[in-house]
């Protein structure tokens, strides 16, 4: 707390979460901080954070970023997320089996370093950071193969997805 004019002012922080287009991480945080620094009247900036999964704690933040805004109705008083332990043991146990998408031969380019590229079906569906278990069809449609994918980016009616496993 600090007084000014001999009123007690108190701290209060307000989690914003953004997504911006942007070439890179770099330019995604300088977009966001310049959005944040138009200081709009009693806002003051202090500084942000990159929710990347690109480890297992970003992946438990992000997990925790996610639930708060699934969560906040006045339904969900009481409940709170799992615990970082109960989250890495239960991690990846949901709908297991199920894919989130299934795509078919000519739907989906696939680049050298075993990344997808799907198309603008996928763009209405896909969020950038989202993880994705996508499911590859052949000509039968039988699955030829099955593999986790995060969403890094969305432009020009396409979804670039980074393979992870």
């Amino acid at each position: 707390m600090k007084a000014e004019k001999g009123i007690i002012m108190e701290k209060y922080y307000t989690l914003v979460e953004t997504c911006v287009d942007a070439e890179d991480k770099n330019t995604a945080i300088e977009k966001t901080e310049n959005v944040l620094r138009g200081k709009p009247k009693g806002v003051e900036y202090e500084a942000s954070v990159v929710l990347n999964a690109d480890t297992t704690h970003k992946a438990y933040l992000q997990y925790l970023s996610r639930w708060i805004f699934e969560h906040y109705e006045d339904e969900f008083e009481g409940c709170s997320p799992a615990c970082f332990d109960e989250w890495l043991d239960n991690e990846g146990t949901e709908d297991e089996d199920i894919p989130d998408w299934r795509v078919s031969e000519g739907e989906y380019e696939l680049t050298d370093d075993g990344d997808v590229i799907l198309g603008k079906e996928a763009a209405f569906n896909f969020k950038i950071g989202d993880y994705k278990r996508i499911e590859f069809l052949d000509d039968f449609g039988d699955t030829e193969r099955i593999g986790i994918y995060r969403v890094i980016d969305k432009s020009n009616g396409k979804v670039f997805c980074e393979f992870i496993s």
